[in-house]
């Protein structure tokens, strides 16, 4: 993205964040260039080309050597995702929508046991996505951005 258009992009983000909209994501080309607002907060994703998937064990281990974390779930959710890929483990960052907006989580493709998906706000580790949508009441879609 140009740096023209990514400062307009920045300026309109700012702009709904004064105006109390959260959780807004912006993919561009088809890449992930996903920003969100949450609690005021304006983040990027940082993906690393070097990430891939892993198996089971591997990603268990990695979130068990996290240290808790507080925070809004759109924090939590970019936090998460960046130690992943700076320890070349692939992750993707899961938006649920709700009747009040929207929750954001985690995802990781395992190698040998597929999806799984991870909530930093109430501490769920290595759950199935409808366990997810049940404990924050999904009212819509899923959106997943790798």
């Amino acid at each position: 993205m140009k740096a023209t258009a990514r400062l307009i992009i920045l300026s309109l983000l700012t702009v709904l964040c004064a105006l109390g909209c959260n959780n807004v994501f912006v993919v561009h080309d088809g890449q992930v260039d996903l920003f969100l607002l949450s609690d005021g907060s304006l983040m990027r994703i940082r993906d690393n080309p070097a990430a891939s998937n892993v198996n089971y064990a591997v990603l268990v281990s990695f979130l068990d050597s996290l240290e808790g974390s507080r925070g809004a779930c759109g924090s939590l959710a970019v936090d998460l995702h960046d130690r992943a890929e700076a320890n070349e483990i692939r992750a993707g960052v899961v938006m649920l929508e709700l009747v009040s907006g929207y929750h954001a989580a985690n995802v990781f493709e395992t190698t040998d046991q597929g999806k799984v998906y991870v909530d930093m706000v109430s501490n769920s580790k290595c759950i199935c996505l409808e366990m997810l949508k049940q404990r924050h009441s999904c009212v819509g879609p899923v959106y997943e951005f790798w």
